[in-house]
């Protein structure tokens, strides 16, 4: 099992000549990775993971190393990793992971921009990386990056991701800053839907769908009804499905937005002074879909899914992994994704409390050696 987890890193393109090919890029990678799935946040982590469970892991991942690398050789070699290699053997990975998961065609996938907003390097005029990442939002499996490159942004890095992937049959949700007709164009193309929020950045679509929506009635519609939460308020969603097409009468969208989704969120908030007055308050938000179809259910579970991009993916990266936190300035995407293998592996495995298995995992390989720290001095 652990050799087949090496091998799979065997392809990455490897500099080195000589002497310097002692630790091999693949069983430094493969240990990394499992590294963080131990709690290792960076390179000095995971050099002291590699040092002090040399032993097991060399049982894990046989090779014939006499003595583990150094701290400074990890990160070195890390360092050589190709981030577009890299990222197509996740892709490769997550996609087989995916389909073990129920995942696949009709699947529905979320994107969002990731700043690595502490990579900065002041000293070398460097600015944070940046990159997109996609979800599975069935799966919960992170399935592809795509760097940001400098002086742009996440919205032509989302249209080239979308250009590299497989994506026929799938629907890809985003924020409403990718509510634009070129990356609407680029997720139809590759043959897939995109259901994407309609904010004021769109003012004429928006006011167009809202008319529609005035003159006609809703062809599907779906109330989730609230419960108490626990932020003393009790909220319900209603979202109502409405064809679009040609009754936009708005050039540019009319063959582009076939269903408008209207959501309407009612919010009841308890006065903590005192229990039995609430307030009301009403929002109504509205998303684009480039698909005909008036399933109000796949819609409604399509935008709640959505934000399992930041509540299943981000949140655990930054709040258990600490990638918020990370001060790594070289080579910051490439442990990104090595988090994101990490990741999966726990979701695959069913794990839901991420921080929670990084402990257990790494009092697995360390009670023995924090027991051997007890024991009592023998005095001459």
């Amino acid at each position: 099992m652990g050799n087949d987890f090496v091998n799979f890193f065997i392809g990455l393109t490897d500099p080195r000549t000589g002497n310097a090919l002692k630790y091999e890029m693949e069983h430094i990678v493969a240990r990394s990775i499992l590294g963080i799935m131990c709690g290792a946040v960076g390179p000095t982590d995971i050099g002291i993971f590699i040092k002090e469970n040399f032993d097991v892991l060399q049982v894990l991942f046989p090779n014939d190393w006499k003595r583990h690398p150094v701290i400074s050789t990890v990160h070195e070699v890390v360092n050589l990793v190709d981030f577009d290699e890299f990222d197509g053997l996740l892709r490769k990975h997550a996609h087989l992971l995916n389909l073990a998961m129920g995942g696949g065609e009709g699947d529905l996938l979320a994107a969002d921009g990731k700043d690595l907003r502490h990579s900065f390097d002041n000293a070398a005029d460097k600015a944070s990386d940046q990159l997109v990442r996609i979800m599975s939002i069935t799966s919960g499996l992170i399935l592809a990056h795509i760097a940001i490159v400098a002086k742009s942004n996440e919205i032509p890095a989302l249209r080239k991701l979308i250009e590299q992937l497989e994506i026929r049959g799938y629907f890809v949700t985003a924020d409403a800053l990718h509510d634009n007709e070129e990356t609407v164009k680029a997720i139809k193309t590759k043959g897939g839907e995109a259901i994407i929020q309609v904010k004021d950045n769109q003012p004429k679509l928006r006011a167009a769908m809202t008319a529609v929506a005035a003159a006609s009635q809703p062809v599907s519609s779906w109330e989730d009804k609230g419960k108490k939460t626990k932020h003393n308020r009790m909220e319900s969603r209603t979202y109502e499905v409405f064809p679009m097409g040609t009754l936009l009468n708005l050039q540019g969208w009319d063959g582009t937005v076939m269903t408008g989704i209207r959501v309407t969120r009612v919010v009841w908030h308890r006065d903590t002074s005192n229990p039995f007055r609430w307030k009301k308050s009403e929002e109504v938000s509205w998303y684009m879909s480039t698909s005909s179809s008036h399933d109000v259910m796949v819609y409604a579970f399509a935008i709640r899914g959505h934000w399992f991009i930041e509540t299943k993916v981000h949140h655990p990266l930054d709040c258990a992994m600490g990638e918020d936190a990370s001060r790594i300035r070289k080579a910051a995407g490439i442990y990104s994704i090595m988090r994101s293998f990490a990741l999966n592996l726990l979701r695959f495995n069913g794990v839901t409390n991420i921080a929670q298995a990084l402990w257990q995992n790494v009092q697995a390989l360390t009670v023995q050696k924090a027991a051997n720290l007890l024991a009592l001095p023998v005095l001459a």
